[in-house]
């Protein structure tokens, strides 16, 4: 069922929420994310995967300057349940987002190392592309993260 018509049924469903939150922010349409987004963190504050993708909403709107602290703050809280790949992935952003001064050549290829799926990938490639726009000198290295991923899946 797609989240628009669980949304239908139930308008309160965080997955649903975050999901359509998701495919607005994607698609440029802020306003929309934001409302979907803020509902779904309203209902569930404790859930790490509501508030990232909130978090992405505020730094694709507003930057990384104004979301740096809570992406620290975010970056720093432990995978649940564990789960490599998405360890992995959230350590190759704290080095895109958080630490200019390492290389991102190697954080990728840490993230490859875990063997992503298809899906995982895709997610991050999506991600990266969202970050490729936010300029703060994190556009750069989103754009040669990406490219180092898409070269390596090409193999």
């Amino acid at each position: 069922m797609c989240a628009a018509a669980a949304l239908e049924l139930d308008p309160t469903l965080t997955w649903a929420l975050t999901e359509r939150g998701l495919a607005h922010r994607q698609a440029g349409h802020y306003e929309q994310a934001r409302e979907d987004l803020e509902r779904a963190v309203e209902a569930d504050p404790e859930d790490l995967d509501i508030t990232f993708e909130k978090l992405m909403l505020d730094t694709v709107e507003g930057g990384l300057e104004a979301c740096a602290e809570q992406w620290s703050q975010l970056l720093a809280s432990p995978v649940s349940p564990p789960d490599e790949v998405a360890t992995r992935f959230l350590g190759l952003l704290r080095v895109l987002l958080l630490e200019p001064e390492s290389g991102v050549a190697e954080a990728t290829e840490e993230f490859l190392f875990a063997n992503p799926d298809h899906e995982a990938i895709t997610d991050a490639l999506a991600y990266l592309t969202e970050l490729a726009a936010v300029g703060d000198g994190v556009a750069d290295r989103a754009r040669q993260c990406r490219q180092l991923i898409v070269e390596r899946a090409l193999e």
